[in-house]
């Protein structure tokens, strides 16, 4: 949990010594469509137009910046080649190379295609249908021609090089679960097995490739190719691994005399040389960068410092102070710097290093960001007490509150609160003129879900209630996933539960993509582990009776106030009828409950139409919570 006063120093120091560049706002809808809140018009197509910039990506292997674009409704993959980084001109959004146009990253979860070094061509990992099962792909022709390389679905990481792709692949059906390394060709298609392990948990090896393409080394052995086949040879000395200096010897990083240094495994003699030399234990990154045709490695020495060495010679060369936020990726000259606040939208930068004689100098290009989010929200670090312990949060409360006490509402997070980066929802809600109270309740729920911490949510929602001065039906929740469940427990706990003797009269729940049940989550789920998200063995009876009990579709009865529902019709990690069923409970028992279905979007609203219906939605239920208790 950050400070406040660490918030606003980041803020300045970013938005100070580095001015970073807009995205173009989209055209506003007219008066119109804008929805009334309140005293006031809310204009909820910016919050989608403020998505605009999703993400960007840098890759060791690859030289160039990956941006994650929304456009025309789809979130696109554009690519920037390393001139264009290394150039002064500011980056158009809009210009860069359209790779992979059949992929929709707001209908599909893929990550950015690591790229084969010898081929050229890039290896996806992505699901088919949403569903968070994860096969890889070939992408060639600049990413435009697509080949499934894998069909089981459960693949957990890969490694591509010279037309062959080295991948680790959960087996089993049920836990514990196996793991096994397999290596495919991409061009013929022939899958071979490599090793296989008892526990995936206890086998999840990296592969370093030799540069030819003809060997790796994995969980200290070097295997090498023959055939379509990787046999292993001898082992390697055990550390960090780092690459190769060429195909003759392997480079890691280990404690040599108490001191990290980079050392060299001559495969054929089977001895190790050092590198360097460094008197002291820097925090050495665990790659390293070729700037002009010198190898330089990065060190982190505290206090945001960067350090750059000369590799053959461990020489210090340069050195530079990162602006508060974090190194989100790296790739040859260019580091990839994030920004995070809770008041405004993630913030991005390029700090690019070149060479000046011998000393390596460092400077920052600006890259496009989601300028038009809205600045709607005073933030505040606060501190309450729950029953054992204190907790922190951030409060946060509109810029432009509404001006009578009866009109205001507030919202308490239900889980996954506390974070300092920025929520569009929240701000919406400060918009509208409600507060928000986000807590870092980060407790252990292992064999206790839905007991301790929503007691913490009980009485973050009773803090809130006192400093704001409002009634206890003035103050809702919300949560997404295992908070949606927290959501709707929070909303039907038994204060008997875990001899708390807690209580809250809430006057409204939003949950987003929550589960209803602790019992049917278990067949409404694809999370390969579920026992992790339940309370009780369903086998037995005590068991049983415990997820029922924990379950707030078992307590509908329990249920005074409206609930919103919002579920994606292609959710996996919770299906929908964790949603469907606690609705036909509610209505069954005359209970005031909506759902919105979102068409085809997954584990959280990524699509653009469905993103304004999801806004809409929100202010729609919270305008009727209002009206309910302004008329009381």
């Amino acid at each position: 949990m950050r400070h406040a006063t660490a918030l606003r120093q980041r803020i300045a120091v970013v938005l100070g010594a580095i001015a970073l560049a807009g995205v173009a706002a989209a055209t506003r809808p007219s008066p119109a469509q804008a929805q009334q809140y309140a005293d006031r018009s809310i204009d909820v197509a910016k919050y989608v137009d403020s998505h605009r910039v999703v993400g960007y990506n840098l890759k060791a292997d690859v030289p160039g910046l990956y941006a994650r674009v929304r456009t025309q409704g789809a979130i696109q993959v554009r690519f920037f080649d390393e001139a264009t980084l290394a150039s002064d001109t500011p980056i158009d959004i809009d210009k860069g190379t359209h790779l992979y146009p059949w992929l929709d990253f707001s209908k599909r979860f893929a990550n950015i295609g690591r790229r084969d070094p010898l081929t050229g061509d890039d290896i996806v990992f992505a699901d088919t249908a949403n569903d968070e099962h994860f096969d890889l792909f070939l992408a060639s022709n600049g990413g435009r021609e697509l080949k499934r390389l894998t069909a089981s679905g459960r693949i957990q990481n890969y490694f591509p090089h010279g037309g062959r792709v080295a991948y680790v692949e959960e087996v089993g059906t049920r836990e514990p679960y196996s793991s096994c390394m397999r290596l495919v060709n991409t061009g013929t298609g022939v899958t071979t097995t490599i090793a296989c392990a008892g526990s995936f948990a206890g086998y999840s090896p990296m592969v370093t490739w030799r540069p030819d393409g003809r060997a790796f080394v994995s969980s200290r052995r070097l295997f090498h190719i023959v055939g379509d086949t990787a046999m292993p040879r001898e082992s390697v000395p055990l550390g960090a691994p780092l690459g190769w200096r060429d195909s003759t010897a392997y480079r890691y990083i280990t404690a040599v005399g108490g001191v990290r240094n980079v050392v060299e495994y001559e495969i054929a003699a089977a001895k190790t040389v050092p590198v360097t030399t460094f008197p002291t234990n820097y925090a050495l990154r665990g790659d390293v960068r070729n700037i002009a045709g010198r190898q330089v490695i990065l060190a982190d020495s505290g206090a945001r410092r960067l350090l750059a060495f000369d590799m053959m010679t461990s020489k210090r060369i340069g050195s530079t102070t990162l602006p508060a936020g974090t190194v989100a990726g790296a790739s040859g000259a260019f580091t990839l710097l994030s920004f995070d606040s809770a008041t405004a939208p993630r913030r991005h930068a390029l700090l690019r290093s070149k060479f000046v004689g011998d000393s390596l100098s460092f400077d920052v290009k600006e890259l496009p960001y989601n300028t038009d989010a809205p600045q709607t929200c005073n933030v505040e670090q606060i501190t309450y007490k729950s029953f054992d312990r204190d907790v922190n949060a951030l409060l946060f409360t509109p810029r432009n509150p509404l001006p009578r006490v009866n009109d205001r509402l507030a919202v308490v997070v239900a889980y996954y609160g506390g974070g300092s980066t920025y929520d569009y929802n929240i701000a919406l809600w400060c918009e509208a003129g409600i507060s928000t109270l986000s807590p870092d309740i980060n407790r252990n729920t292992y064999g206790d879900r839905g007991g301790n911490e929503i007691a913490d949510g009980l009485y973050a929602a009773r803090w809130l209630q006192g400093r704001l001065g409002l009634q206890e039906t003035q103050v809702g929740t919300y949560g997404t996933s295992q908070g949606g469940f927290n959501a709707l427990r929070l909303m039907t706990f038994q204060p008997q539960t875990n001899n708390r003797n807690v209580t809250f009269d809430f006057g409204f729940a939003i949950a987003e993509a929550g589960y209803s049940s602790q019992l049917t989550i278990l067949k409404h789920t694809n999370t390969e582990s579920p026992s992790i998200i339940a309370t009780g063995n369903p086998d037995t009876d005590e068991g049983r009776r415990t997820l029922m009990d924990r379950s707030p579709l078992n307590q509908i009865d329990r249920l005074n106030a409206p609930v919103l529902l919002i579920h994606g019709t292609s959710d996996h990690r919770v299906q929908i009828e964790e949603s469907w069923q606690f609705v036909e409970a509610a209505r069954r028992a005359g209970k005031d409950v909506t759902l919105l279905e979102m068409p085809g979007e997954g584990h959280g609203v990524m699509g653009e139409r469905n993103l304004k219906r999801y806004y809409e939605a929100q202010l729609t239920f919270l305008e009727k919570i209002r009206r309910s208790r302004a008329s009381q």
